[in-house]
């Protein structure tokens, strides 16, 4: 089976392939043995070869002499070529009678000349036949069959033996082999290398000439000179002689490796001459094509880094070292699908380790990093430890040049002091991690408490000591993701640094909380899509008259897995989430809708919103709200906009000209919780609102607190002389109640007067209240 027969076989197991490395492996595969079975690597091979050549030099034994046809030769004996048959007589003539011991002729003679000449030549090789050798050649069609042959004219082929000639090329042009014998309709060629060199070898079978035999120490000998008589006896007694062309303009030119161009007849006396040597053997590619495939699996697949370079090492000598030896002994084979394969899998590889190591490894200090951590899948059933430098920004932010690695580099040694081969991995904002194997918490906790004390002394970087102040949180769950370990234990280290404590245990227990906590947020959109977010309406009763006045609108959420969610819990997260917005917008919709009710009831009536910090930013608040209450046909006076302490403190250019904008166009603007922060004062004398509510806080200890009752009293008068109404919220009993109405507040607001309720349960309960008292 050839290399192209098994491709689609590799090209199968790519699909089940799910290791980089072993795709790595599958792919170059194929691919080499494709490049292979098309011929693209010989350039590979033939430059390889030309390489070794160069390394070695052999010189030609002298046994046989070329006889030169060149340009010179040409000139002074026909001013032309091929010349006419007698001249080809005339040198079988003369060199014959200089001793030559064959005569073999680099042509195939296929043409016929004059009668005489041609009759000249006959005789001459009757009178010397079996001395004499003509070319013989077969011809191959495009398609690479043998179509026929190029034979000597009928007068000469029955007087002369002959030679097969033929030269094979390889794609590249580059000359490669030569037959040991050809045959056709049956009969046997020799060919004219294994005739010199008189050795027998397969019929059809070619054999790979040492091309390191300089062909510049073949004897080459003139024909002119030969015809001429200026060539002795002695330089050609008992030799075999090859006549063919020497000249470059005369044709039958050949690549050979190192040397270049050269006439074919060097290439069938290079041939001789290494058939003379022995036998050449060729193990084709299969060889080193298998040996480079398991270098290149252990190339990719060994840990060590020696152990690479040894593989690497393994390859050179293979394709390197190895057949310059096996060329001495004319073994051969080819290295070009081999190397291209293990050069392409050890550059993957190597590009691919490259980035994978920069990719996990900290750029500062070269400790491996998170994504060295969550691909280690060697300790993933260990428990997992987080170290936490408290003050590491500020150590890092103090000090220039190389302090933070060599600090970062002595941390890490001390956090494995006692542990040999346990790798420190670092994380952000100075955490780092390790893993330990699965052991007692008691035990563990004792190590750590141990490495705690370690880091009393400060860490010394040259003559500097440096404070590292360190708690460490782990997590002993292996059954969870790397991903989500590495979390748990970073938030446990903090935790143990907020508690103040040397170290905290994740809690399992509390991954439930921290999902719901932590998605919240989107949960908020589901909320208000699916109407489980509704509007509860608390009521305000007018003091002085014993009767509701108002209400203020407050957000509710019944959740149908976790029941009711406290607006302490989900207002933030609306906030931090930015669906702020979205829920007040939810929450105004409600509320302009009941005060439209409830105008119907009470032509005063009065619902309270409380109106977001981001909603102020808006420069189009104004408009939009006025559109809103004209389109529900009511009159801006119906709702009562509540802003807290925090939209103050954040107030622009913009937040003051929309209260400015929302006060001109008839709302009530009301600063709710009063007194709980700073520049009260100011906000009374620069924000244009007409109502104050008194924080909880205060009211809830005015009847029994002197000094909240004076705080109370006096913000009262102080309200009243400024124009304001006062509500105060929290009023949860009767004594309460009527300690508010002794100091003279305007509203109550709180559980004693009423709970947050649906609207209908409000209007009910002022329907069975027609004056809408309270006993």
């Amino acid at each position: 089976m050839t290399r192209l027969q098994r491709m689609p076989k590799v090209l199968s197991l790519l699909a089940f392939a799910k290791d980089g490395r072993t795709r790595l492996i599958l792919w170059a595969t194929a691919i080499s043995m494709l490049l292979g079975a098309i011929g693209a690597t010989n350039i590979i091979d033939d430059y390889a070869r030309h390489l070794r050549i160069g390394a070695r030099h052999i010189e030609a034994d002298g046994q046989i002499v070329v006889i030169g046809i060149d340009e010179d030769s040409v000139r002074r004996i026909s001013q032309k070529y091929p010349w006419s048959h007698d001249v080809d007589a005339a040198l079988i003539e003369k060199l014959s009678s200089l001793g030559a011991k064959r005569i073999f002729f680099d042509r195939a003679m296929v043409d016929l000349d004059t009668p005489a000449a041609d009759a000249t030549l006959v005789a001459m090789l009757k009178r010397h036949y079996g001395q004499v050798f003509f070319g013989t050649r077969i011809l191959f069609s495009n398609g690479g069959e043998a179509s026929g042959r190029w034979s000597p004219a009928k007068p000469f082929i029955e007087n002369v033996k002959l030679a097969d000639f033929g030269i094979w090329r390889n794609t590249m042009g580059h000359t490669t082999f030569t037959p040991f014998a050809t045959a056709s309709n049956g009969v046997t060629f020799p060919s004219m290398s294994a005739l010199l060199a008189n050795r027998q070898g397969p019929v059809g079978e070619w054999f790979r000439p040492d091309y390191a035999i300089d062909y510049r120490t073949i004897p080459v000998k003139s024909s002119a000179d030969v015809l001429q008589g200026k060539v002795s006896r002695s330089e050609i007694l008992g030799k075999d002689v090859v006549l063919g062309v020497t000249s470059e303009s005369l044709g039958d030119v050949h690549f050979l490796p190192w040397f270049g161009q050269v006439q074919g007849v060097f290439v069938h006396v290079i041939a001789a001459q290494t058939l003379k040597s022995g036998n050449p053997v060729d193990f084709g590619s299969s060889p080193a094509f298998i040996v480079s495939l398991i270098l290149s699996i252990l190339f990719v697949f060994c840990k060590r880094r020696w152990q690479k370079w040894l593989a690497v090492v393994f390859q050179f000598i293979l394709c390197g070292l190895l057949p310059i030896v096996l060329d001495a002994h004319l073994i051969s084979g080819n290295i070009g699908a081999g190397l291209f394969l293990f050069t392409v899998v050890a550059i993957r590889h190597a590009r691919a380790q490259f980035g994978i190591r920069k990719s996990t490894t900290n750029t500062v200090s070269g400790l491996p990093n998170l994504n060295a951590l969550r691909q280690d899948r060697a300790t993933m059933d260990d428990i997992l430890v987080a170290a936490k430098v408290q003050n590491f920004a500020g150590i890092s932010a103090s000090f220039k040049g190389d302090v933070e690695k060599l600090m970062i580099l002595e941390i890490a040694k001390r956090l494995v002091i006692g542990q040999q081969d346990v790798p420190v991995y670092q994380g952000d904002d100075g955490c780092f991690f390790w893993h330990t194997p699965s052991c007692p918490i008691a035990e563990l906790v004792d190590h750590l408490e141990g490495l705690h004390g370690l880091f009393a002394d400060p860490v010394v970087i040259g003559d500097r000591p440096i404070d590292v102040s360190i708690s460490f949180g782990f997590d002993c769950d292996v059954t969870r993701p790397v991903a989500s370990r590495i979390a748990s234990a970073v938030l446990s280290a903090e935790e143990a640094i907020r508690a103040g404590t040397k170290w905290k245990a994740f809690d399992p227990g509390q991954m439930a909380d921290a999902e719901w906590k932590f998605s919240i947020g989107s949960r908020l959109d589901i909320a208000m899509s699916q109407k489980e977010i509704w509007v509860a309406y608390q009521p305000k009763l007018d003091l002085r008259n014993n009767r509701i006045i108002g209400a203020e609108a407050l957000a509710r959420w019944n959740h149908p897995q976790r029941g009711p969610i406290s607006p302490d819990e989900f207002i933030p997260a609306a906030e931090s989430s930015h669906r702020i917005k979205a829920l007040t917008h939810y929450i105004f919709v409600d509320a302009v809708a009941a005060a439209k009710r409830m105008r119907c009831i009470d032509p005063d009536f009065t619902i309270a919103v409380n109106l977001a910090a981001p909603l102020l930013k808006d420069a189009d608040l104004p408009e939009k709200l006025v559109r809103q209450l004209a389109d529900a046909n009511l009159s801006t006076s119906a709702l009562m906009l509540e802003i807290t302490e925090s939209v103050l403190l954040e107030q622009t250019d913009t937040t003051r000209d929309n209260l400015l904008a929302l006060r001109e166009a008839g709302f009530g603007i009301s600063i709710d919780d009063y007194g709980t922060g700073f520049s009260t004062l100011d906000y009374l004398t620069n924000v244009p609102a007409n109502e104050v509510k008194i924080d909880r806080k205060f009211t809830s200890g005015v009847r029994q607190n002197g000094k909240d009752r004076i705080v109370v009293r006096s913000t009262i008068e102080m309200a009243h002389l400024l124009g304001f109404t006062v509500v105060a919220e929290g009023v949860e009993d009767g004594e309460t109640l009527r300690a508010l109405s002794a100091v003279g507040c305007d509203v109550g607001q709180g559980f004693h007067i009423g709970r947050p309720v649906e609207l209908a349960k409000l209007i009910a309960r002022l329907e069975q209240k027609p004056l809408r008292r309270f006993a």
